[in-house]
Order: structure tokens, then sequence, then C-alpha cells
């Protein structure tokens, strides 16, 4: 494996991330090993904070895929498949989940935020478009419900107001966190020895 490959292996098997999977404390793993892990201790592995929720990372999984695919046939390990980790995945997020106070809650939205931002990549076309259309909405002299119509007509207005907010909010996180990822891969590069 190459050193760019190291962040596509699982720290508990060191493959390629079969069914790549997050824990809320934002450390990556293949969904097997983590529920095995998580079966006799309920800690991270890394960082040794308690484990309660699991998320899939479709992102990290295919990047997984193709560095996979990339691979001399004679390198490739036997692939484990099991249709049921989706279904074990919720069953410990059912079973581990717990009453979160304020500052885990605080910790937490920086992780499903990104989860939901992975799960998004593909729809930022459909966000812009939404966003002008509820901008052009707003300014424009049309309404689904008129305002003559007293404060039924002002909820309409509110309604896609708050859209374009929520969306408009969903893509300004976005740009942060590939900002925040580009300066997290410059300062690696630059930390990485250099082979002469």
């Amino acid at each position: 494996m190459q050193n760019s490959d190291e962040d596509l292996t699982c720290p508990i098997c060191f493959g390629y991330f079969e069914h790549a999977t997050q824990t809320n404390c934002g450390h990556s793993f293949c969904a097997k090993c983590i529920l095995d892990a998580c079966e006799h201790n309920p800690n991270c592995p890394i960082c040794r904070s308690n484990v309660f929720a699991l998320y899939r990372s479709y992102l990290l999984q295919k990047l997984a895929d193709k560095a996979r695919e990339q691979r001399p046939p004679n390198e490739q390990n036997q692939e484990r498949t099991n249709e049921d980790l989706d279904q074990k995945i919720k069953t410990f997020n059912d079973t581990h989940s717990r009453p979160q106070g304020i500052q885990a809650m605080r910790y937490d939205y920086n992780i499903m935020t990104r989860v939901m931002t992975n799960r998004c990549n593909k729809i930022s076309i459909l966000a812009w478009t939404i966003v002008i259309l509820v901008i052009l909405y707003m300014i424009g002299p049309y309404s689904i419900i008129p305002l003559t119509k007293g404060i039924i007509g002002i909820f309409d207005d509110l309604f896609f107001l708050i859209i374009g907010v929520l969306f408009l909010h969903r893509l300004i996180k976005k740009f942060e966190l590939s900002q925040r990822n580009q300066r997290n891969i410059n300062v690696e590069a630059r930390n990485r020895p250099r082979i002469n």
C-alpha cells in the first residue's frame, strides 16, 4: 500500500475500507471491524471516547473502492461482504444512543453536517437552483397566495424564505468544509517527509 492510501485503510484490519463507517468521534473503520470492536468494548479504538453512533461514509467508501481497483490482482484481498451490515449499524445506533448534553450536541452537529454534506454532494446544482428560485420568488411581483388574503398570504412567503435559508446554510457549510479539507491537505503535504 502507498502512503497516499493510508487514509483509505481501516486502522483495525489494515485493509481498504469495506462498508466504510464513521463513529461519532469522527474516526473511520470498516463496519464489521467497528461493530466487532464495540461488541467487546464500546470505546473508539483510536481515541477511547464512547461510541454511541455510527454513520455510513459513502464518499470514503467510493475512494477506497477506486484505490482497490487500481491495485494489481495479486494484491487484492478477498472482499468481505455482508448484506446485513446496514441493519447491524442501525441496531447499534438504536441500542447505544443516549440523551446528549448541549456540548455533545454541538460536537455532533459538525459530524452530522459533514455526513449530510457528503451525501448531498451530487445535488449542489439543485441546491443553487432552489436558492435562486426562492430569491426570484421573494422579489417577484407574483405570489402563490396573494398578500391581499391577509395573514395567510404571508405564510407562503415565509415558507419559501425558510427553504431558501436552509439551502443557503447547507451550501455555506459545504464551502467551509471544502476550505477546511483543503487546508488540512496542504498542512499534511508540508509535514510529510520528503524522500530524496
